[in-house]
């Protein structure tokens, strides 16, 4: 099983997700691998490799999450698309 799989089976419960929580996870881990220490490094990451990550997870979405907006600490959001 490989590590997408695995966190397509974690349970979210968020009450109104943007996007799936595995992709949020992949993000968060790939940007973590990659020396990115925070949001803002996060979102500089998605923003820099979005259309190769967009390619590559087969993702039906024209863009992909890049900034934590302040419902995700309560739990209602989670990441949301920068302008």
């Amino acid at each position: 099983m490989s590590l997408i799989e695995h966190l397509q089976r974690v349970r979210d419960f968020r009450t109104q997700p943007r996007y799936p929580l595995w992709v949020v996870l992949v993000l968060v881990i790939m940007g973590t691998m990659s020396g990115c220490n925070g949001y803002r490094p996060l979102a500089d990451f998605v923003s820099r490799h979005q259309s190769l990550l967009l390619e590559l997870l087969k993702l039906p979405n024209q863009r992909l999450p890049s900034k934590l907006d302040d419902s995700a600490s309560h739990g209602a959001g989670g990441f949301c698309v920068s302008n």
